[in-house]
């Protein structure tokens, strides 16, 4: 068989294969800081109304620290699970699920 189209098949492989893997990277810690900070999040908002001061740039600031606070949770739990983990295909999922989110 010869050697190129044998390594061209398998690049068509892992492609495949990286098209149809489920991301299962996002747990608990993330999800649940996530949440609080949304809760944080309207109890700010809330705050915010009834003392009259809730105008569009603040409502902005709210929302965008919310998301802020939470995609740094969640970079930094991806950072940790796989600077802890000996397999690369964390690394290349990761990578992949960044390159879509961007």
């Amino acid at each position: 068989m010869d050697l190129e189209r044998a390594a061209a098949d398998l690049r068509l492989i892992r492609e495949q294969l990286q098209r149809v893997e489920s991301w299962q990277g996002f747990r608990s810690v993330a999800v649940g800081c996530s949440a609080i900070f949304a809760v944080f999040g309207w109890l700010w908002q809330s705050w915010m109304e009834a003392g009259g001061a809730m105008g569009r740039d603040r409502f902005l600031t709210v929302w965008i620290v919310v998301a802020a606070s939470a995609a740094l949770v969640t970079a930094t739990e991806m950072g940790i699970r796989s600077w802890f983990s000996a397999s690369r295909d964390v690394w290349r999922m990761q990578r992949g699920l960044l390159l879509q989110l961007l």
